[in-house]
């Protein structure tokens, strides 16, 4: 039976600032079996997989549950692995990829995002969400977006974009929009996204969605209100044990 939306999440075990982070437990649960688990609460999608590298995470994925599957140990990127598993996903028309280190992402937000994929004429879709400048315009490791009136992304930056040439009142309280790292592609697009050349703004600035626009393919962004960040670092780690622990996550 041809299926709508399945995620796929995307779980390398060498992550490069924190290996095995997503085996790192948060409340008796690993960071990814809760991405998995919050996955699961959103009513939109068919079906949660998710493609490893790692013998050691796909053992754990199966422990708790999850419909796991080998990739090959080299991709250059989470989209090129879950592009792999896709290839034997004929039947499905939109695949969604999500991060498997946010273990408190929104089911709503995910809800949102597939929606944004399925009533819009576009290849790709993502989120966004909106921020003052004092909350990290400057910062390379929050990535900017700016949109046409439509909502269609023009260009991914980790400057501060759009850049403000003259500081005054109606300047001071723009809003910049921070890019959220989960997409939503047309089965047939994510397999000509993993077979596309990189491109050198991809190169200049590592963010793959560089490539996409390059190449031509329109990526819609769907706006929320809240975003938590997901983990990167061993002081991420430690924020998001105090983040369970204070919300009884």
């Amino acid at each position: 039976m041809a299926l709508e939306m399945v995620a796929i999440i995307p779980a390398r075990f060498d992550s490069t600032r924190l290996p095995g982070k997503l085996l790192l437990k948060l409340e008796g649960k690993s960071i990814l079996q809760r991405v998995y688990e919050r996955a699961l609460q959103c009513p939109v999608l068919d079906k949660v997989l998710i493609a490893t590298d790692s013998k050691l995470i796909f053992d754990h994925a199966i422990e708790f549950g999850a419909e796991c599957f080998l990739s090959k140990l080299k991709h250059e990127s989470g989209t090129d692995r879950i592009a792999e598993l896709a290839e034997s996903l004929s039947d499905v028309k939109f695949i969604i990829n999500l991060q498997g280190d946010e273990p408190f992402i929104n089911p709503k937000h995910i809800e949102i995002l597939c929606d944004s994929i399925r009533t819009n004429q576009t290849d790709i879709a993502t989120l966004a969400v909106r921020m003052q400048n004092s909350e990290g315009i400057d910062n390379p490791n929050v990535v900017k977006i700016v949109t046409s009136l439509t909502d269609q992304a023009l260009y991914f930056s980790r400057a501060s974009i759009p850049y403000l040439r003259e500081k005054n009142t109606e300047s001071t309280n723009f809003e910049w929009l921070k890019h959220i790292g989960i997409y939503a592609f047309k089965h047939e697009v994510l397999l000509k996204l993993a077979k596309s050349k990189p491109t050198a703004l991809e190169g200049f600035e590592k963010l793959e969605q560089l490539r996409w626009l390059q190449h031509g393919f329109q990526i819609q962004v769907g706006m929320v209100d809240k975003h938590i960040i997901g983990i990167d670092t061993e002081q991420d780690y430690l924020d998001a044990v105090n983040y369970a622990k204070e919300n009884r996550l």
